[in-house]
């Protein structure tokens, strides 16, 4: 199985859009719920919610935002994770204090796995890419808001364990089910950039294939 990991730009965008539109895709929501959107956006309902929805995220990605990555398995439209810099969401840290600025903090926060990919690994793929693309860009700590696994709600953030597995430490809880965790990227001002890892705003490849 050749999984290919494409970030999202204007080249990539019809993958995002065969993924999110097919049966059971989260084509009510295109993965704005916890981004800045126009009010006029978020008051709209039912098909016209939808179609604002997708332009909202379309807009981000023709200005050239990070927004996320699609899995592409043997050149299908598999799975998604929404990675992104900070400041491009919503508060979801409840109580917990956020990461300060200087640390160039990125947020894990939506993944997406169509049902006939799922039990493939997809989820900690995209998971584990999506901490190398952050890392590539410059972040020096990563945040997720996942769930425990029985959990009857928000489990499109994730699971705690995966995370757990992947080194992220539990900070404490945004409300009653998600936890807040964080993964150190680096401790100083250049660990991200030895070994010629790319630096902020360099040429970062929009595709890594794997399998």
């Amino acid at each position: 199985m050749a999984v290919a990991f494409r970030v999202i730009n204007s080249r990539s965008w019809h993958d995002l859009e065969t993924l999110f539109e097919a049966p059971g895709g989260p084509g009510h929501c295109w993965c704005m719920v916890w981004r800045h959107a126009p009010g006029s956006v978020r008051r709209t309902r039912g098909a016209e919610r939808r179609k604002a929805m997708k332009s909202a995220l379309s807009n981000l990605v023709c200005e050239g935002r990070e927004t996320g990555i699609v899995a592409c398995v043997d050149e299908c439209p598999a799975g998604w994770v929404s990675v992104a810099p900070l400041e491009t969401y919503r508060s979801m840290h409840g109580p917990v204090e956020r990461p300060d600025s200087q640390q160039r903090p990125w947020c894990i926060v939506c993944f997406y796995v169509a049902r006939h990919f799922r039990g493939r690994k997809l989820m900690p793929a995209l998971m584990n890419e999506a901490v190398r693309h952050a890392k590539s860009r410059g972040a020096g700590v990563i945040e997720a808001f996942p769930v425990d696994r029985k959990s009857p709600s928000y489990r499109f953030m994730g699971y705690v364990d995966m995370f757990e597995k992947a080194g992220f430490r539990d900070m404490g809880m945004a409300g009653t089910r998600r936890h807040v965790m964080r993964l150190e990227l680096c401790k100083d001002g250049d660990q991200n950039y030895r070994n010629g890892e790319s630096r902020p705003n360099s040429p970062v490849p929009d595709e890594n294939i794997v399998g």
